[in-house]
């Protein structure tokens, strides 16, 4: 029973979801995009009070205060990060099942991580390695290389004379 409510909340509220979608999106169209204009011109200065009146009621500690990074998302680009992500999975997909593992080559994979982890809102910086880190790391790898290729001669040698 329990089990039924909960399935039926959720289809419930993803319904709700998309119908505030499509009348957000019904407002950007024929508003002409004053909506989104008009939510970040309002918006953006309420939150940077409402951030400096915690800050001055010693809410927001020293140590988040410069770390806080105010960016506001408004109209279809808030509601569009789910179905970006939903046509970035379906573009994989449909990519694999034609290339199979062909797929790689084509791909700018960097890229493909930082869109995916936008549509999620998922910021990158501490997370994904960047492309130098990506090249200092292969070279590392390539260098224990090249020094293992150049020990294994000696350890035959050394062998060959305790034989």
């Amino acid at each position: 029973m329990r089990e039924r409510i909960v399935i039926n909340d959720y289809y419930r509220m993803m319904r709700t979801a998309e119908e505030i979608r499509r009348v957000s999106q019904e407002l950007e169209v024929s508003l002409g995009g004053i909506y989104s204009t008009l939510a970040n011109v309002l918006q953006e200065p309420l939150v940077r009070l409402f951030m400096k009146r915690l800050r001055d009621k010693g809410l927001i500690n020293d140590a988040l205060r410069d770390s806080i990074d105010l960016e506001v998302t408004t109209g279809s680009a808030a509601l569009g990060r789910g179905t970006e992500f939903n046509s970035i999975t379906a573009f994989i997909q449909t990519m694999q099942s034609i290339l199979g593992q062909e797929f790689s080559t084509y791909m700018k994979m960097p890229e493909m991580i930082a869109r995916v982890a936008n549509s999620l809102d998922i910021g990158t910086a501490e997370l994904v390695k960047s492309e130098e880190e990506l090249a200092m790391e292969a070279q590392q790898a390539q260098q224990v290389q090249l020094e293992q290729q150049a020990v294994a001669p000696m350890i035959n040698g050394a062998a060959k004379q305790q034989e």
